[in-house]
């Protein structure tokens, strides 16, 4: 990295890929419409944490939805568990892994 920034003119700035873009030098690891590394990973960071934040909230739901289902209607919830085929549902989920790669 140190070599990188060492070499911000002339040739040596060309073979490092660096060059100036607009009012900012602009590094080979930075994407044209980051200023700096350090707002690159911010916006990152920010992205990761938004992105879990909306899965939590969506299986959240999920799994309250289910709950409160299961809850109201518990007497259609205990016959339709007993139909349930263990051997039938083990062999769906192993064709199920099997064909996601």
């Amino acid at each position: 990295m140190a070599n990188t920034i060492a070499a911000t003119h002339g040739e040596d700035a060309h073979l490092a890929g660096v060059h100036e873009h607009g009012e900012h030098l602009v590094l080979p690891q930075h994407r044209h419409h980051f200023e700096t590394e350090e707002q690159q990973r911010e916006a990152g960071s920010f992205g990761m944490w938004l992105f879990l934040l909306t899965e939590i909230m969506f299986f959240g739901g999920m799994f309250f939805a289910y709950l409160l289902y299961r809850n109201w209607y518990y007497d259609a919830f205990v016959p339709a568990s007993n139909q349930l085929s263990i051997p039938l549902g083990t062999l769906s989920w192993l064709d199920a892994t099997a064909n996601a790669g």
